[in-house]
């Protein structure tokens, strides 16, 4: 009999076919061979929420092999991944084989969940059927996602420029940063004092804070000023303080349980600094490579022989003390839990290192783990000591934590988000005594708004409130950045305008798409279609009856109108009250005129009521006193030539460099890539265009500038482009005779075979997988996919362009452009009649 097995990855097809006999043929699909078509049309709410699919176009070669091996096989054996996912790969194989008339007469399904000859063996032997409601679970997401995409972006588009897409738990994990942001922005902080006392005892030092002062407790905010402080201080200096109790109580530690997908994209985030799609790409390698257990899940327990097996291992490395009486078994504590499988574990316990590099570093982690979760709890003992002065009005505290066994500690330690003081030994103390007091501090603190989200605790977040599956976190974040809706420094999120602006629109005109409760609870109608406890038609049925109506509403409504209502509820972030109480909506520049949010083809800025009479203009999120963040109105110094300020300043279409104040000032745009701007770079933006030297053929000028497109040479009304800014400075004389030269050998473009260098390369086709630039043309920016080229609307500003609107440019050229019929030619051009010439 002749078995073909289809799985997702050519690593993992060639470890399987050496699993099985000569019998079994074993192919890849290279993930997902077919998706819905990125146009209109592809999910029909009228028949049905009936589904359009389109083969993948690069997957043609892949799914001719597999129809071919087909063709011959007696059997076919779907073992594609062991999730939702993969029983929709294994689904979609299965209906294009049968569209193509090839599909054997018996079609199996099997899961393992490691990449081991036992576990491959196994599941051959046991069999199923695909599983009706996991792919049902699928076209429901996929359908959602697609209406919520295809039909909100559209709006975004049309109602506040520079957007660029929507999603639906896309949008909600940005709801999240921009709502912890504005808890940032409305934290006051307040001053508050601790008093701590520097004692020794037995010549061990320990510190003990001040927790009763003149008969009442202190509390956190209780010593509020200096004044106080001092005074407390004075009080504890003072006094002789002694032990009047000594309180010991036993901890116990117990372990972490093995790893979900989402807490081992927290940890490796917090121990190793790996983003979660970094995290992903180094599981699915250990995974294939056989190393680990499947990395897709939010099952957090292991196989009864896995068990055992981790239990051998830490006794082989530790004594016996270390393994439990019983083995650990662990529930599921995350909201939207509901795959039944195991934990991310090592195939094997033995095997305490595998691969290199970073999949070695994650690896070390997920083993450590998983081991640490089958050892003896952690033993420890917490130690509480009064001290009082002679009055009884001031009490100080010490407390101290001794480590009695280390247990799993030993091994491994969970990583926290903030972590606060680890608390010191103390020496043996007993009521009377008087340890010797060495000093008193009085400390000045202030308190702190709430963290911006890191992605492990953005992860977190988005767990606990049931929002998305661990399997899309990664990709929802990446997103989140190629979106350019946030930024991320030092490991944090935060948003950016264009995020914020979005956040704000969804939240004013769509409050409940993006609510938190609402998206969990479309989440859990989902799982149940998945356990077969709801039809898929009914969940997309009860989204679309409100959905549709309400974007078709947004639709018809004004461009003023949605501007006038998002500069109310935007009024608080955009014009923020003062501390001396002046408005602040009246124009700094006027006096007279009211600042209101406008939109433009660029998108939001903040401009003067009295316009066109008054032109003050401010961009989007600027406050009127700057953003404060490097990027507010400044001068920068004085042009040693002409004795005029220069001064950094920012307009309605970004930030520019100014030279004196009057109409005739010059200006000069500021690059992306400018840098760190200081008075030498604004002077030598604003000296552009740069004569680099006259060409040694023509004797004329070549120049070095700055245009719409980016940095670019000219030469007698030739130019050839520039890759950075810098460029602009440093390009010399030989250098720019052979980047013009190369330019000119092809009119104007690249010498054959080279390729032009694109404005920005957006990604790969949704659909095509073909990579998508955006390119600077004869007649404006246009975008590519290799095949079809598509010219950017006037009225998208083509640095803002995201993939999806350059897809559909690219798919609505295509189809409007007629297939050329084989063995046309073209016409040839007509000849003109010989001019008529005088006698």
């Amino acid at each position: 009999m002749k078995n073909l097995v289809i799985v997702e990855s050519p690593a993992k097809a060639k470890t399987i076919e050496g699993y099985l006999g000569r019998d079994f043929r074993v192919l890849a699909s290279y993930g997902h061979v077919r998706d819905l078509p990125p146009k209109d049309g592809s999910v029909n709410p009228d028949e049905g929420f009936a589904m359009e699919w389109e083969n993948y176009a690069d997957k043609a070669k892949q799914l001719k092999a597999i129809t071919d091996a087909a063709k011959d096989a007696d059997r076919l054996i779907l073992a594609t991944d062991p999730d939702r996912e993969g029983e929709a790969i294994s689904w979609h194989v299965r209906e294009v084989l049968a569209k193509r008339k090839a599909l054997p007469k018996a079609v199996e399904r099997v899961t393992f969940n490691a990449i081991t000859k036992p576990a491959v063996q196994a599941a051959m032997a046991a069999p199923r059927e695909l599983d009706t409601d996991l792919i049902d679970a699928y076209r429901a997401r996929r359908a959602l996602d697609y209406l919520v995409g295809f039909t909100l972006s559209p709006v975004l588009w049309r109602k506040l420029p520079g957007a660029k897409s929507a999603g639906r738990v896309q949008s909600v994990a940005l709801r999240l940063i921009v709502d912890r942001e504005r808890e940032i922005e409305a934290f006051r902080a307040q001053e508050y004092w601790s008093v701590v006392a520097d004692l020794e005892h037995d010549g061990t030092s320990f510190e003990a804070r001040l927790v009763r002062w003149r008969g009442d407790k202190v509390e956190r905010l209780s010593v509020g000023n200096a004044g106080d402080a001092a005074a407390a201080k004075a009080a504890v200096e003072n006094g002789r303080f002694s032990v009047t109790g000594v309180e010991t109580k036993p901890l116990t530690r117990n372990p972490p349980p093995p790893f979900t997908t989402s807490t081992l994209q927290q940890e490796a985030a917090r121990k190793l600094g790996f983003s979660a799609s970094h995290t992903m790409r180094l599981a699915q390698g250990l995974y294939e490579d056989g190393a680990i257990t499947y990395m897709r899940t939010d099952g957090v327990q292991m196989d009864g022989s896995a068990i055992s097996a981790a239990r051998g291992a830490i006794a082989n490395r530790y004594d016996a003390s270390y393994v439990p009486d019983k083995p650990r078994h662990y529930t599921a504590k995350a909201k939207n839990a509901q795959e039944a499988h195991e934990a991310i574990r090592p195939v094997d316990f033995g095997r305490d290192r595998a691969g290199s590099g970073d999949h070695a570093r994650l690896y070390e982690l997920i083993w450590k783990r998983a081991m640490a979760s089958q050892m003896a709890s952690a033993r420890l003992e917490r130690t509480t000591v009064e001290l009082s002065d002679a009055t009884g009005q001031h009490g100080l505290r010490a407390t101290g934590q001794v480590v009695l066994f280390p247990g799993y500690l030993a091994l491994y330690e969970e990583g926290r988000d903030d972590t606060g003081d680890d608390e010191g030994r103390l020496p043996m103390l007993k009521s009377g005594d008087a340890p010797a007091k060495k000093g008193v501090r009085a400390e000045q603190h202030f308190t702190q708004p709430p963290p911006r989200y890191s992605e492990a605790s953005l992860v977190k977040k988005m767990e606990e409130l049931g929002i998305g599956r661990p399997s899309t976190y990664a990709s929802i974040l990446q997103t989140l950045k190629d979106r350019d809706y946030v930024s991320v420094d030092k490991n944090r999120f935060t948003p950016n305008e264009s995020g914020r602006l979005v956040t704000a629109f969804l939240e004013r005109f769509f409050e409940r798409y993006v609510g938190y409760d609402y998206t969990a609870g479309l989440e859990e109608s989902l799982d149940d279609v998945s356990g077969g406890r709801e039809r898929w038609q009914a969940v997309l049925e009860a989204f679309w009856r409100d959905f549709k109506p309400k974007t078709a509403e947004v639709m018809e409504a004004k461009p003023s109108e949605v501007t006038a209502a998002l500069d109310e509820f935007l009024s608080p972030y955009l014009f923020p009250e003062r501390e001396d109480g002046t408005d602040p909506r009246l124009c700094p520049n006027c006096g007279t005129g009211r600042l209101a949010m406008r939109g433009g083809r660029y998108g939001a800025f903040v401009a003067c009521s009295n316009y066109p009479e008054c032109k003050y203009t401010r961009r989007f999120g600027q406050s009127g006193e700057g953003d404060g963040a490097g990027g507010e109105d400044a001068v920068l110094g004085t042009d040693p030539v002409s004795g005029l300020d220069v001064a950094r300043k920012s307009g309605r279409f970004g930030r520019y460099v100014q030279l004196g104040e009057n109409k005739e000032a010059k200006r000069a745009s500021i690059p992306k890539d400018a840098g760190e701007l200081d008075l030498e770079l604004a002077l030598k933006l604003l000296s552009l265009p740069r004569e680099v030297g006259m060409h040694p053929e023509s004797g004329k000028p070549i120049t070095a500038s700055i245009g719409r497109y980016g940095p670019y040479l000219a030469h007698d009304g030739k130019y050839a482009r520039l890759q950075s800014t810098a460029e602009v400075f440093e390009t010399g004389m030989n250098a720019a005779v052979v980047k013009l030269a190369d330019a000119a050998a092809n009119g104007g473009r690249p010498a054959r075979g080279a390729a032009a260098a694109p404005l920005k390369v957006l990604g790969k086709h949704p659909r095509s997988k073909a990579e998508i630039k955006l390119m600077a043309g004869r007649y404006g920016p246009y975008v590519t996919d290799g095949t079809t080229n598509a010219t950017v609307p006037k009225s998208v500003e083509p640095e803002t362009l995201a993939l999806e609107e350059a897809a559909q440019l690219i798919d609505a050229r295509a189809a409007a452009t007629p297939p050329k019929k084989k063995g046309a030619r073209k016409a040839a051009p007509k000849k003109k009649a010989p001019a008529k010439t005088k006698a």
